[in-house]
């Protein structure tokens, strides 16, 4: 229920300066993912609240973003002509406001108005065939005349071929990077990563000076997937990134194609198993135009009329400053086994829901609890990791 904050906010809305600043200093303080955000921003409703509630806290283990970091990067933004888009004003997409986990802010260079076109992603393979590279060529410049923007993640092999096709056909092309704007990744592709800023957009969720690192590949993969009203899937592994962002496209109720490849090519194991469990088989751009949509998608993340009433009520317990009676024993009790089940790999909330058999209600709060202290990430698809702490232990919270 902590996604479905959108539903509660008049959006979008025009932010005047002290309030943009509050809200970047509340997404960029330590342990404040989308979630949490939206959970504290449901409770107290004005960041500048959030921000002052977290400072008395002794739950919140991170560091609060100060006001002249945050003015720091607003400045940043403005000397490189960058765009600073926020989740709540009207530039931000509406493909990308409908996730559980949107990004609060994007950084964006280059063409701004591309953010509210109709976008179709392109992904797969870094090492992809020859073939491959063909029917991209060939195939997507035929998507041009129904006015689609491509979208990939400036990887080699198959997002950088959708990127030139695109650019080639002159198309718009957005490519979503991992780490902050002017980190380019690979270097290999520095000129294209130019080419797309003038002709397209860059944009990130991170902040500028933060590197490419592994662990937000995977959350580059969900806005990839979350911009878009499809995504195509070419030459993807069993365990590649491709089918990652395939997850994420099912999960966020877009529609999914992959061009099928040969079964003794390990490369296309992934998406010929997606083909079997129903995604759309492409052979020519005809496949895909004949399915665009009529309106944006809408995705079923918000809670039932019950949980609906639990969750308002925790968020009028004043007593507790998230919503949980964090005291009792019996919290204590279902907090160590919560963590417990929680490990460095990838654990579904779903799962975890099942096996502590508690309310989604009360599951929401305790995860936003551990994540304020630090114990764990959220992770795209729905899912949460352990984070090690000193000494190797990933397991012992302030649980009394």
């Amino acid at each position: 229920m902590v996604y479905a904050s959108s539903k509660r906010l008049e959006l979008p809305v025009a932010l005047d300066a002290e309030k943009k600043l509050s809200y970047l200093r509340l997404a960029r303080s330590e342990n404040i993912g989308p979630i949490g955000f939206f959970h504290l921003i449901e409770k107290f409703k004005h960041p500048e609240n959030a921000l002052s509630r977290l400072k008395a806290q002794p739950i919140y283990k991170g560091r609060i973003c100060s006001a002249d970091e945050a003015q720091k990067e607003i400045d940043l933004h403005h000397a490189n002509r960058y765009h600073l888009i926020s989740y709540f004003e009207p530039e931000y997409p509406e493909y990308l406001r409908q996730l559980k986990d949107p990004p609060i802010f994007l950084s964006v260079c280059g063409r701004i108005e591309l953010l509210k076109s109709s976008c179709f992603a392109v992904v797969g393979a870094r090492n992809a065939s020859q073939s491959a590279h063909t029917w991209i060529q060939q195939h997507i410049p035929f998507l041009k005349s129904s006015s689609q923007t491509i979208t990939s993640g400036l990887a080699r092999g198959v997002d950088t071929w959708a990127h030139e096709a695109a650019l080639n056909a002159d198309m718009p092309t957005i490519a979503v990077i991992a780490g902050g704007l002017g980190n380019i990744y690979p270097l290999e592709n520095k000129t294209l990563y130019h080419r797309i800023a003038e002709q397209g957009a860059v944009i990130s969720e991170d902040p500028l000076h933060l590197s490419p690192q592994a662990q937000l590949f995977p959350k580059r993969n969900r806005i990839i997937s979350g911009l878009s009203w499809g995504i195509l899937i070419i030459e993807a592994g069993i365990k590649s990134g491709a089918l990652l962002s395939a997850k994420y496209a099912l999960d966020q109720n877009r529609c999914i194609f992959v061009l099928p490849g040969h079964p003794l090519d390990s490369r296309s194991h992934g998406g010929n198993k997606l083909i079997k469990e129903g995604a759309c088989l492409v052979e020519t751009a005809s496949d895909i135009k004949k399915e665009f949509p009529k309106s944006i998608p809408r995705m079923s993340f918000c809670a039932k009329e019950e949980e609906e009433t639990d969750y308002l009520l925790s968020c009028s317990n004043t007593s507790s400053f998230l919503g949980i009676e964090s005291q009792t024993s019996e919290h204590s009790d279902v907090l160590r086994l919560l963590l417990e089940r929680i490990s460095t790999v990838p654990t579904s909330i779903e799962t975890l829901r099942k096996e502590l058999k508690v309310s989604s209600i009360c599951l929401q709060n305790m995860l936003v609890e551990l994540e304020l202290q630090g114990y764990i990430e959220r992770y795209p698809g729905d899912a949460v990791v352990a984070v090690p702490q000193e000494g190797g232990s990933c397991v012992e919270a302030h649980c009394s």
